[in-house]
């Protein structure tokens, strides 16, 4: 008897680890499971597992498009989903974000849209600090222990509209 030929494929394992965006506009490291092709639009292909940040933001004027993908994080309070710093007009959008300390993080950053992302966070679902003029709709939001959104040091002009938001066993809605 002829042996028969069996093709195996290995399983695909979640790609683990942070993915830098830079702020010249290339990915870090080059192997995430993030691709752009005109360094303004990134698309995710496939889930994060992070053991600290998701994705750490450091350009502006980007979309991030999660295509559905999840962001998983490590279940500690210092971790962050995703990560913006003194940044301006980025659009987060189409993303599960869970098991983070927060979901998503602006600080000292502006003009930013968050969208359609469902965020499942340990403390905060979101934090804004000292963030201004940015636009959150239309996500589902839970947090475990802290606020579905919580604004501070002079964060203002906000817009917040159409969220989902779910309580947690300290807080809940908006602080």
């Amino acid at each position: 008897l002829l042996p028969l030929a069996i093709n195996v494929k290995p399983a695909k394992s979640t790609w683990t680890g942070t993915v830098y965006i830079r702020a010249d506009g290339s990915i870090d490291p080059s192997d995430a499971p993030i691709t752009t092709c005109d360094n303004i639009t990134y698309k995710l292909t496939d889930n994060i597992i992070s053991d600290a940040h998701g994705i750490v933001v450091e350009r502006d004027n980007i979309v991030i498009d999660g295509a559905n993908h999840k962001i998983q994080g490590p279940l500690t309070y210092e971790s962050t989903g995703i990560r913006l710093i003194g940044i301006t007009n980025v659009t987060i959008k189409n993303i599960n974000i869970i098991e983070f300390g927060e979901g998503i993080l602006l600080n000292n950053s502006s003009k930013s849209r968050i969208c359609r992302n469902n965020i499942r966070a340990i403390k905060d679902g979101m934090s804004l600090i000292n963030s201004f003029a940015n636009l959150i709709c239309k996500n589902n939001i839970s947090g475990s222990f802290g606020y579905g959104i919580r604004l501070s040091y002079f964060s203002s002009n906000n817009r917040i509209s159409q969220n989902v938001i779910s309580g947690s066993l300290w807080f809940s809605g908006i602080g």
